[in-house]
Protein backbone atom coordinates (compact mmCIF):
# COMPACT_ATOMS: atom_id res chain seq x y z
CA UNK A 1 0.00 0.00 0.00
CA UNK A 2 1.58 3.52 -0.93
CA UNK A 3 1.34 6.23 0.97
CA UNK A 4 -1.52 8.31 -0.97
CA UNK A 5 -3.41 5.59 -0.59
CA UNK A 6 -2.70 5.15 3.38
CA UNK A 7 -3.59 8.94 3.90
CA UNK A 8 -7.40 8.66 1.65
CA UNK A 9 -8.04 5.71 3.66
CA UNK A 10 -7.43 7.59 6.68
CA UNK A 11 -9.18 10.82 5.68
CA UNK A 12 -12.28 8.72 5.13
CA UNK A 13 -11.79 6.63 7.92
CA UNK A 14 -11.79 3.41 6.03
CA UNK A 15 -8.15 2.35 7.39
CA UNK A 16 -9.93 -0.28 9.50
CA UNK A 17 -11.68 -2.01 6.98
CA UNK A 18 -7.95 -2.78 5.66
CA UNK A 19 -5.53 -5.21 6.14
CA UNK A 20 -3.31 -3.77 9.05
CA UNK A 21 0.25 -2.78 7.67
CA UNK A 22 3.73 -4.77 8.64
CA UNK A 23 6.48 -3.99 10.40
CA UNK A 24 8.58 -4.02 7.62
CA UNK A 25 5.76 -1.15 5.89
CA UNK A 26 5.62 0.95 8.57
CA UNK A 27 10.08 1.55 8.75
CA UNK A 28 9.78 1.96 5.04
CA UNK A 29 7.27 4.63 5.21
CA UNK A 30 9.21 6.05 8.05
CA UNK A 31 12.32 5.57 6.27
CA UNK A 32 11.24 7.93 3.16
CA UNK A 33 9.89 10.45 5.41
CA UNK A 34 12.90 10.71 6.88
CA UNK A 35 15.01 11.12 3.64
CA UNK A 36 12.74 13.71 1.90
CA UNK A 37 12.79 15.91 5.42
CA UNK A 38 16.70 15.55 5.48
CA UNK A 39 16.45 16.54 1.80
CA UNK A 40 14.35 19.40 2.67
CA UNK A 41 16.58 20.67 5.39
CA UNK A 42 19.37 20.61 3.48
CA UNK A 43 17.44 22.41 0.20
CA UNK A 44 16.75 25.08 3.01
CA UNK A 45 19.68 25.20 4.38
CA UNK A 46 21.36 25.56 0.80
CA UNK A 47 18.97 28.67 0.09
CA UNK A 48 19.41 30.51 3.53
CA UNK A 49 22.87 31.31 2.46
CA UNK A 50 22.69 31.93 -1.26
CA UNK A 51 19.62 34.05 -0.15
CA UNK A 52 22.19 35.78 2.60
CA UNK A 53 24.47 36.11 -0.61
CA UNK A 54 22.08 37.56 -2.79
CA UNK A 55 20.69 40.16 -0.33
CA UNK A 56 24.48 41.36 0.11
CA UNK A 57 25.52 41.98 -3.65
CA UNK A 58 22.42 44.44 -3.60
CA UNK A 59 23.63 45.83 -0.17
CA UNK A 60 26.68 46.36 -1.05
CA UNK A 61 26.30 48.59 -4.00
CA UNK A 62 22.73 50.16 -2.46
CA UNK A 63 25.37 51.30 0.99
CA UNK A 64 27.74 52.44 -1.74
CA UNK A 65 25.45 54.78 -3.30
CA UNK A 66 23.96 56.04 -0.52
CA UNK A 67 27.28 56.61 1.40
CA UNK A 68 28.32 58.76 -2.10
CA UNK A 69 24.84 60.37 -2.04
CA UNK A 70 25.08 61.58 1.32
CA UNK A 71 28.27 62.67 1.12
CA UNK A 72 27.79 65.08 -2.26
CA UNK A 73 24.22 66.00 -0.68
CA UNK A 74 25.89 67.04 2.62
CA UNK A 75 29.19 68.36 1.56
CA UNK A 76 30.87 65.32 4.52
CA UNK A 77 31.60 61.87 4.72
CA UNK A 78 29.21 59.63 7.50
CA UNK A 79 30.46 60.78 10.86
CA UNK A 80 30.56 58.64 14.36
CA UNK A 81 31.04 55.73 12.62
CA UNK A 82 31.58 52.30 14.65
CA UNK A 83 35.71 51.60 14.88
CA UNK A 84 35.42 47.73 15.57
CA UNK A 85 37.78 48.23 18.19
CA UNK A 86 37.33 48.32 21.99
CA UNK A 87 39.44 50.67 24.05
CA UNK A 88 39.76 52.62 27.26
CA UNK A 89 37.06 56.13 27.40
CA UNK A 90 39.26 58.31 28.24
CA UNK A 91 40.09 61.14 26.06
CA UNK A 92 43.10 61.70 24.86
CA UNK A 93 44.66 57.80 26.72
CA UNK A 94 42.59 55.50 25.11
CA UNK A 95 44.58 52.63 24.54
CA UNK A 96 43.34 49.18 22.07
CA UNK A 97 42.67 45.81 23.34
CA UNK A 98 45.53 43.21 22.74
CA UNK A 99 44.31 41.51 19.88
CA UNK A 100 44.06 37.53 20.89
CA UNK A 101 40.85 36.86 18.68
CA UNK A 102 37.84 38.08 16.80
CA UNK A 103 35.39 38.54 19.93
CA UNK A 104 38.28 40.66 21.52
CA UNK A 105 37.90 42.95 18.25
CA UNK A 106 33.99 43.92 19.34
CA UNK A 107 33.11 40.66 17.73
CA UNK A 108 34.15 40.78 14.20
CA UNK A 109 34.12 38.00 11.81
CA UNK A 110 37.25 36.03 11.85
CA UNK A 111 37.49 36.55 8.07
CA UNK A 112 37.29 40.61 8.60
CA UNK A 113 39.48 40.19 11.29
CA UNK A 114 42.10 38.43 9.40
CA UNK A 115 41.95 41.35 7.11
CA UNK A 116 42.18 44.08 8.96
CA UNK A 117 45.03 45.38 11.58
CA UNK A 118 44.80 47.62 14.59
CA UNK A 119 47.23 50.50 14.15
CA UNK A 120 47.57 53.62 15.51
CA UNK A 121 46.64 56.99 13.13
CA UNK A 122 49.22 59.39 12.22
CA UNK A 123 49.00 63.16 12.08
CA UNK A 124 48.60 63.25 8.11
CA UNK A 125 46.07 60.27 8.27
CA UNK A 126 44.02 62.04 10.80
CA UNK A 127 44.15 65.29 9.44
CA UNK A 128 42.95 63.95 5.88
CA UNK A 129 40.02 61.68 7.69
CA UNK A 130 39.14 64.93 9.14
CA UNK A 131 38.85 67.00 6.18
CA UNK A 132 36.95 64.78 4.54
CA UNK A 133 34.04 65.28 7.44
CA UNK A 134 35.32 61.96 9.99
CA UNK A 135 36.41 63.49 12.84
CA UNK A 136 34.57 61.10 15.70
CA UNK A 137 34.50 57.41 16.03
CA UNK A 138 32.23 55.20 18.20
CA UNK A 139 34.68 52.55 20.55
CA UNK A 140 33.39 49.60 22.67
CA UNK A 141 34.39 49.83 26.35
CA UNK A 142 37.58 47.82 27.27
CA UNK A 143 35.93 46.94 30.34
CA UNK A 144 32.61 45.12 28.48
CA UNK A 145 34.87 44.04 25.66
CA UNK A 146 35.77 40.55 27.64
CA UNK A 147 34.12 37.24 27.88
CA UNK A 148 34.62 37.18 32.08
CA UNK A 149 31.69 39.11 33.68
CA UNK A 150 30.11 38.77 36.38
CA UNK A 151 28.58 41.28 35.49
CA UNK A 152 31.21 43.94 34.12
CA UNK A 153 30.86 47.22 35.80
CA UNK A 154 31.70 49.62 32.39
CA UNK A 155 33.78 53.23 32.90
CA UNK A 156 31.07 54.56 30.08
CA UNK A 157 27.98 56.05 31.76
CA UNK A 158 24.66 54.71 30.11
CA UNK A 159 22.12 56.61 28.82
CA UNK A 160 20.86 58.39 31.90
CA UNK A 161 24.01 59.19 33.08
CA UNK A 162 24.21 56.45 35.67
CA UNK A 163 26.51 53.54 35.96
CA UNK A 164 26.21 50.39 33.85
CA UNK A 165 27.26 47.27 33.63
CA UNK A 166 27.02 44.13 31.16
CA UNK A 167 27.47 40.42 30.77
CA UNK A 168 29.81 38.73 28.61
CA UNK A 169 30.86 40.21 24.88
CA UNK A 170 29.61 36.67 23.26
CA UNK A 171 26.43 36.68 24.60
CA UNK A 172 25.35 40.20 24.03
CA UNK A 173 21.18 39.49 23.11
CA UNK A 174 22.08 42.30 20.51
CA UNK A 175 25.18 42.15 18.40
CA UNK A 176 24.91 44.84 16.53
CA UNK A 177 24.23 47.47 18.81
CA UNK A 178 27.08 46.72 20.61
CA UNK A 179 28.65 50.10 19.98
CA UNK A 180 25.26 51.87 21.67
CA UNK A 181 25.13 53.82 24.90
CA UNK A 182 24.61 51.19 27.19
CA UNK A 183 21.41 50.60 29.27
CA UNK A 184 20.83 52.07 32.75
CA UNK A 185 21.34 49.24 35.20
CA UNK A 186 22.51 45.72 35.20
CA UNK A 187 21.57 42.80 33.25
CA UNK A 188 21.15 44.32 30.08
CA UNK A 189 24.05 42.80 27.90
CA UNK A 190 24.06 44.77 24.69
CA UNK A 191 25.09 48.18 23.87
CA UNK A 192 28.57 49.27 25.65
CA UNK A 193 30.22 51.87 23.28
CA UNK A 194 30.65 55.40 23.59
CA UNK A 195 31.94 58.38 20.88
CA UNK A 196 35.23 59.43 20.55
CA UNK A 197 36.50 62.70 18.51
CA UNK A 198 39.65 61.70 16.82
CA UNK A 199 43.09 62.56 18.15
CA UNK A 200 46.54 61.65 16.41
CA UNK A 201 47.58 58.22 17.67
CA UNK A 202 43.95 57.14 17.94
CA UNK A 203 43.81 53.45 16.59
CA UNK A 204 41.59 52.43 14.02
CA UNK A 205 41.48 49.41 11.38
CA UNK A 206 43.52 49.57 8.49
CA UNK A 207 42.34 47.27 5.55
CA UNK A 208 45.71 44.73 5.13
CA UNK A 209 47.03 45.64 1.27
CA UNK A 210 47.91 41.94 0.83
CA UNK A 211 51.27 40.97 -0.95
CA UNK A 212 51.75 43.21 -3.65
CA UNK A 213 48.88 45.61 -2.61
CA UNK A 214 46.74 42.41 -4.17
CA UNK A 215 43.74 43.06 -1.66
CA UNK A 216 43.65 46.82 -2.10
CA UNK A 217 43.38 46.37 -5.98
CA UNK A 218 40.34 44.46 -5.51
CA UNK A 219 38.60 47.03 -4.88
CA UNK A 220 39.92 49.56 -6.77
CA UNK A 221 43.32 51.38 -5.02
CA UNK A 222 46.53 51.36 -5.37
CA UNK A 223 48.67 48.44 -4.68
CA UNK A 224 50.28 51.56 -2.10
CA UNK A 225 47.27 53.50 -0.41
CA UNK A 226 46.35 53.27 2.89
CA UNK A 227 42.41 51.66 3.51
CA UNK A 228 40.91 52.35 7.24
CA UNK A 229 37.63 50.55 7.73
CA UNK A 230 34.58 51.91 9.26
CA UNK A 231 31.18 49.79 10.32
CA UNK A 232 28.25 51.57 9.15
CA UNK A 233 25.98 51.71 12.27
CA UNK A 234 23.21 53.03 13.58
CA UNK A 235 24.90 55.75 15.52
CA UNK A 236 26.40 57.21 12.23
CA UNK A 237 24.93 60.41 10.89
CA UNK A 238 23.86 58.35 7.75
CA UNK A 239 21.47 57.24 9.80
CA UNK A 240 19.92 60.17 11.81
CA UNK A 241 17.63 63.08 10.56
CA UNK A 242 19.07 66.44 9.79
CA UNK A 243 16.19 68.96 9.53
CA UNK A 244 18.12 71.91 8.39
CA UNK A 245 19.96 69.82 5.93
CA UNK A 246 19.61 70.57 2.58
CA UNK A 247 18.01 67.22 1.21
CA UNK A 248 17.12 64.29 2.81
CA UNK A 249 19.77 61.39 1.83
CA UNK A 250 19.94 59.60 5.15
CA UNK A 251 19.37 55.69 6.11
CA UNK A 252 16.41 55.06 8.53
CA UNK A 253 18.33 51.73 9.64
CA UNK A 254 22.25 51.04 9.11
CA UNK A 255 21.78 47.67 7.19
CA UNK A 256 22.74 43.90 8.15
CA UNK A 257 24.86 41.45 6.04
CA UNK A 258 22.65 38.02 8.21
CA UNK A 259 25.50 36.03 6.79
CA UNK A 260 27.35 36.09 9.92
CA UNK A 261 27.75 33.89 13.71
CA UNK A 262 24.68 35.05 16.22
CA UNK A 263 27.23 36.73 17.80
CA UNK A 264 29.08 38.49 15.23
CA UNK A 265 29.14 42.17 14.31
CA UNK A 266 27.01 42.38 11.19
CA UNK A 267 27.88 45.41 9.95
CA UNK A 268 28.51 46.70 6.27
CA UNK A 269 32.00 48.35 6.01
CA UNK A 270 33.31 51.23 5.07
CA UNK A 271 36.69 51.61 3.22
CA UNK A 272 38.05 55.28 3.13
CA UNK A 273 41.46 55.78 1.19
CA UNK A 274 44.01 58.56 3.20
CA UNK A 275 46.50 57.81 0.40
CA UNK A 276 49.57 56.29 0.49
CA UNK A 277 52.02 56.79 3.67
CA UNK A 278 53.84 59.51 3.18
CA UNK A 279 51.93 60.71 0.31
CA UNK A 280 48.71 60.98 2.10
CA UNK A 281 45.43 62.72 0.22
CA UNK A 282 44.19 66.01 1.17
CA UNK A 283 40.81 64.78 2.17
CA UNK A 284 40.08 60.67 2.73
CA UNK A 285 37.65 59.60 0.02
CA UNK A 286 35.56 56.09 -0.20
CA UNK A 287 37.24 53.34 -1.42
CA UNK A 288 34.19 51.10 -1.63
CA UNK A 289 31.97 48.59 0.62
CA UNK A 290 32.62 45.31 1.89
CA UNK A 291 30.37 42.95 3.92
CA UNK A 292 30.93 41.67 7.83
CA UNK A 293 33.41 39.51 6.35
CA UNK A 294 35.55 41.38 3.90
CA UNK A 295 34.36 40.47 1.04
CA UNK A 296 33.72 42.78 -1.87
CA UNK A 297 30.64 43.48 -4.35
CA UNK A 298 32.24 41.20 -6.79
CA UNK A 299 32.98 38.58 -4.67
CA UNK A 300 29.68 38.11 -3.22
CA UNK A 301 27.99 38.27 -6.65
CA UNK A 302 30.44 35.03 -7.72
CA UNK A 303 29.70 33.66 -4.70
CA UNK A 304 25.95 33.95 -5.32
CA UNK A 305 26.00 32.28 -8.47
CA UNK A 306 28.67 29.36 -7.84
CA UNK A 307 31.58 31.01 -10.08
CA UNK A 308 33.28 31.50 -6.98
CA UNK A 309 34.48 28.31 -5.58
Amino acid sequence: MNIMKMARLIHTGRLKDQSGFTMLELLVVVAILAIIAGGLMVAYDGLETKSAKAEASHAIAGVDGAVRNFTSLRGTAPDNLDSMLAATPVDGTQSPLTITGGADIASMSSSLLGKTTATALTAARRSTLNKAGITKLRYIDVAGNVDTCAPCVLTTLAADATAASVGNISKADIPNRLFDVPREGTGKNRGRGYSHTLLDTDMVQVWDAGAGGINNLKVGAAATDVLIAFGLGNNSTITTVDDTAVGDAHLSQAPIYPDVKKNEYGRYVLLYNVGPSGSEFTKARLQGVVDSKGDFLDEELAEYSGQKQ
